[in-house]
């Protein structure tokens, strides 16, 4: 419980007594009974969003090292040896599924499998290194879980450092 000055125009839900005094609520608020919208102004402010445009959050990231020696067909994460991953959140665990081959192990699985997903490989000597993320029809792309290539530009590759992020 803690003890806040809210405006009238931001309360949605009040479990205790609420107190007016010179046009001011001092109530004790049990603050998982109060709802915002995504997109009201409270949360714009407190996410640094300035604007109309509405506001999406990333559902689930990662970043990893793709070249570890890790066993094809094992699964790694924060309780294994070798982790291959940096940082993320809502992923448990990377699969190594073969040379170039991964999927991402969601904690919490999405709300559906159309979900977006965005990347960025970090990997060669050079500014014009191609290297490509993507997925074909045989890969799985479910909820739970997201299967994926990594490209040189010809060939399958394991990357030094890839990072995904995942809306729905």
């Amino acid at each position: 419980m803690a003890t806040s000055i809210i405006k009238t125009d931001e309360i949605r839900r009040l479990n205790d007594t609420v107190l007016m005094s010179d046009g001011v609520m001092t109530a004790n608020v049990d603050m998982s009974n109060i709802t915002l919208a995504a997109n009201h102004a409270g949360v714009k402010t407190a996410l640094n969003a300035s604007g109309d445009a509405p506001v999406y959050a990333c559902r689930a990231w990662v970043n990893f090292d793709g070249t570890l020696g890790m066993t094809v067909n094992s699964s790694y994460g924060p309780d294994t040896s070798p982790n291959p991953i940096f940082a993320s959140g809502n992923v448990t665990s990377i699969t190594d599924l073969g040379v170039g081959i991964f999927a991402i192990n969601f904690d919490v699985d999405m709300p559906h499998s159309n979900y977006a997903v965005a990347y960025s490989i970090e990997d060669g000597g050079g500014y014009n290194d191609i290297r490509v993320l993507n997925t074909d029809n045989s890969q799985s792309r479910t909820p739970s879980t997201y299967e994926f290539y990594a490209w040189d530009g010809t060939n399958l590759n394991d990357p030094e450092v890839m990072s995904l992020i995942f809306f729905a």
